[in-house]
């Protein structure tokens, strides 16, 4: 529609600003808008039809029940599995080749961020003021809690360094956890109120949104 008012627009002015000439001249330029006009509602109307025709591609196949309040969902393309963190209590295991339900694990706390180490297969999950849970994604089992920060939020991990950060939105800072051994190795203060995490592990650089700061904060790290 945009296109279409500036295609009119632009033809108004250009009739507007022609000399005096005659009406031969005015319905020329009046016969120049109108083809433009109509050239342009075709291009729409195609436009139109190309989005039509890729969103009828892509369809829902599956609802799949899970646990209460579920907040977040992360996927491992190495055994397509996906793991949805449910606020109350629990992380749901889904089959990606069945889309069914395989396990639940249990964790206590609220449950809010989560993130897979697609090399590891452990599966990492915010849990409020405890921490972050740990899940074998070999065993579907809670094998560690980090108790770090407020109320931790957001995470994200680097696969390549077997790092995960964690927004704390309380304290403004992000925990970075080895994934080795489980425990926070660093705390870097950040923007205000941190709410998302993101990870390049080629560059192996995090960035974090602060909600509050209207702020991306960008950390950098070597890998060891």
């Amino acid at each position: 529609m945009r296109l279409l008012q500036r295609v009119v627009i632009l033809a108004a002015v250009a009739v507007a600003g022609l000399a005096p000439a005659g009406a031969t001249t005015v319905a020329a330029a009046s016969a120049k808008a109108a083809a433009a006009v109509r050239a342009a509602a075709s291009a729409k109307a195609a436009a139109t039809g190309s989005m039509q025709a890729a969103t009828a591609a892509i369809t829902v196949t599956a609802t799949i029940p899970v646990g209460n309040g579920p907040m977040g969902v992360a996927v491992n393309p190495r055994t397509n599995t996906v793991y949805v963190a449910n606020f109350v209590h629990t992380v749901s295991v889904i089959s990606g080749r069945t889309n069914t339900v395989t396990a639940t694990v249990g964790v206590g706390g609220a449950l809010e961020g989560i993130a897979v180490n697609s090399r590891t297969r452990a599966i990492y999950v915010t849990t409020g003021t405890p921490g972050v849970a740990v899940i074998s994604g070999r065993t579907n089992m809670v094998v560690a809690t980090v108790p770090l920060g407020v109320f931790p939020v957001a995470l994200a991990v680097n696969p390549r360094t077997n790092t995960t950060y964690v927004a704390d939105e309380d304290t403004d800072t992000v925990s970075v956890i080895s994934g080795r051994t489980n425990a926070v190795t660093a705390t870097v203060g950040v923007g205000d109120f941190p709410v998302a995490v993101a990870v390049n592990p080629r560059t192996n650089t995090t960035y974090v949104a602060n909600f509050a700061g209207d702020t991306v904060s960008v950390l950098t790290s070597r890998p060891r």
